[in-house]
């Protein structure tokens, strides 16, 4: 995935730095995991679009079979470390970042 910027701002004082692989809430900074980071960044890469689990699977896991229990968990641990809901299920299809 490609991003233009090094930070995103994904709304309520929280940017994503890609370069430290940091999530900053305010004055907080939040390290995310390799898979976490990849799964971040097709999320911001693909704003305001449904991404599905096959292409969650084939950024993230780089190919490799990945199950579905395997890419919810993922999720829950990334909204875990954003403080706010922007990260939509849609239910069957894959997920949804809206900021």
């Amino acid at each position: 995935c490609n991003i233009r910027n090094d930070i995103v701002s994904l709304g309520h004082d929280c940017h994503f730095d890609f370069q430290a692989s940091l999530l900053r809430i305010g004055e907080q900074e939040e390290h995310l995991s390799r898979k976490e980071r990849l799964l971040l960044n097709v999320l911001i890469t693909e704003k305001s679009k449904v991404v599905s689990f096959d292409k969650i699977q084939a950024m993230v896991w780089e190919g490799n079979f990945a199950s579905l229990d395997s890419i919810r968990s993922l999720m829950r641990r990334l909204r875990k470390k954003i403080p706010f809901e922007c990260i939509e299920t849609v239910v069957d299809v894959g997920y949804i970042l809206r900021y």
